[in-house]
């Protein structure tokens, strides 16, 4: 039997949403996004925590990407090819990933 293919992001949004708001049954929901019932609640869950960006951070491929991204900018720092930042985005010390 072939694996159920996985949702996207806008789906999952979609889904914690419905959920959320309790507008038609969660059988109803899950059946419609062809999850089960635990699935459905941890991407509800996922989503209060962090909104969209948690979600999205559910897939592992994405946090190696992020990492990726950030060695990067870090290497071309240290080579001279990128400027370092004036200040980071937010005043709280963090590049705005989360991460210092």
């Amino acid at each position: 039997m072939p694996a159920k293919p996985k949702l996207t992001l806008e789906e999952k949004v979609s889904l914690a949403i419905e959920i959320i708001r309790r507008v038609r049954p969660a059988r109803e929901i899950c059946a419609a996004y062809g999850v089960s019932h635990t699935t459905a609640y941890e991407i509800r869950e996922a989503f209060v925590r962090g909104g969209t960006e948690s979600l999205r951070m559910q897939n592992p491929e994405h946090r190696v990407e992020r990492r990726l991204r950030k060695l990067e900018r870090l290497l071309l720092r240290s080579i001279g090819s990128l400027p370092e930042p004036a200040e980071d985005h937010n005043g709280d010390g963090h590049d705005g990933d989360g991460e210092k």
